[in-house]
């Protein structure tokens, strides 16, 4: 299969750049972000420990996310290479499977260093670049609400929930920023809070009820044969 050609920007806000980076661009869903976000015009920049698959043409920063040097490298590079923003996606994530009795000290910094504190040093680090039209997505888990058969992961992705509401009050580039939870897979699903799904349940039921009301006030107006024809 050969390589996308990337589109040519046409269809972006007036107020964005065209540049987006994405972390974890190599991945399954990463790349797919990848390609949509190309399709939609956008140049996009990956950071990934290893190469992009060769149907996404992507200008590829080779970066481990757990390495200090690695990562100050490759934010470097982003910067020097896209110095104005429209958007940045953090896909980037490990998802060991290890059993809770089988958990080291060393796996659980592993998995954090990944999903919360590399999450943490790239929008820091590009956060000057995010022009003012930009978006800033982190990508978190139903993990960090439900758990996980692996307890590192869960934990980190609940501390990028909370990272997500920090970066919120302190960057007013993120201040519209929201959760995206994923169901270990290649769909994005928007996570609704508990409250807000009652509150929607409730409007369905009103609107359910006020549409019955209609019919039921003609039927009762018809003989019985006839009202048939209302319910």
């Amino acid at each position: 299969m050969q390589p996308k050609t990337p589109q040519t920007v046409t269809n972006l806000p007036r107020d964005c750049a065209p540049n987006v980076v994405v972390t974890g661009s190599s991945g399954a869903l990463g790349s797919a972000i990848a390609q949509r976000l190309q399709g939609a015009g956008y140049s996009v920049h990956g950071m990934d420990l290893a190469p992009p698959p060769s149907s996404c043409a992507m200008r590829h920063h080779q970066v481990d996310l757990s390495d200090d040097a690695s990562l100050a490298a490759a934010v470097a590079a982003v910067r020097a290479a896209a110095p104005r923003l429209g958007g940045l996606v953090h896909c980037a994530g490990v998802y060991p499977l290890v059993p809770w009795a089988d958990y080291t000290l060393a796996l659980w910094d592993r998995v954090h260093a990944v999903n919360v504190r590399g999450a943490f040093a790239v929008v820091t680090g590009l956060a000057d670049c995010l022009d003012g039209g930009a978006s800033v997505v982190l990508v978190a888990s139903g993990a960090a609400h439900l758990g996980s058969r692996d307890v590192g992961y869960a934990a980190s992705k609940a501390g990028l929930v909370g990272l997500m509401g920090s970066v919120g009050l302190e960057i007013p580039i993120a201040a519209g920023m929201g959760e995206i939870s994923v169901l270990m897979g290649s769909r994005l699903y928007p996570s609704i809070a508990l409250a807000d799904t009652i509150n929607r349940g409730l409007t369905v039921v009103l609107i359910v009820g006020v549409a019955s009301l209609y019919p039921a006030w003609q039927a009762a107006r018809k003989q019985p044969a006839e009202a048939l024809h209302h319910v």
